[in-house]
């Protein structure tokens, strides 16, 4: 690009809640937390939740001061078979080495583009989640 490189993609991962809103799916729709695109958008927290896990270069698992060893190990177990090319990070209060995130290099555009989100967006049939659930970013120098 002409402006900016896409250099990694980064998820951050709330390690206290996120096995409760996976088992949790039944009952955690968009409907119920009132973040529904449309009265018909049946998906559930645990597919956002999923999608940015498989996506993601680099994977955050916060708030691990707040759950055990074998919590992490667990969730860590389940994050690679969702995206075992991603690099999953550790983190207490979202602190992490910036080496780790930035100037990484770590994003494919060729590997990206053969995830099924990334066929609804060329197609035009995803509407960002930016838009979607009013989400921003910020880069920090």
């Amino acid at each position: 690009s002409d402006i900016a490189d896409l250099d990694t993609l980064v998820t951050v991962v709330d390690g206290f809640s996120f096995m409760k809103d996976i088992n949790n799916s039944k009952r955690s729709s968009l409907v119920q937390r009132g973040l529904q695109v449309s009265p018909e958008d049946k998906r559930h927290v645990s597919d956002l939740l999923i999608d940015q896990i498989e996506f993601a270069n680099v994977i955050i698992i916060n708030k691990c001061d707040l759950i055990s060893q074998e919590q992490i190990k667990d969730l860590k177990g389940m994050i690679q078979k969702l995206n075992p090319d991603a690099t999953i990070l550790e983190a207490v209060r979202g602190n992490v080495d910036l080496k780790e995130i930035m100037g990484t290099h770590s994003f494919n555009f060729e590997k990206a583009r053969e995830n099924p989100g990334w066929l609804r967006e060329l197609r035009g049939t995803h509407v960002p989640e930016t838009e979607e659930y009013n989400i921003s970013s910020f880069v920090y120098r």
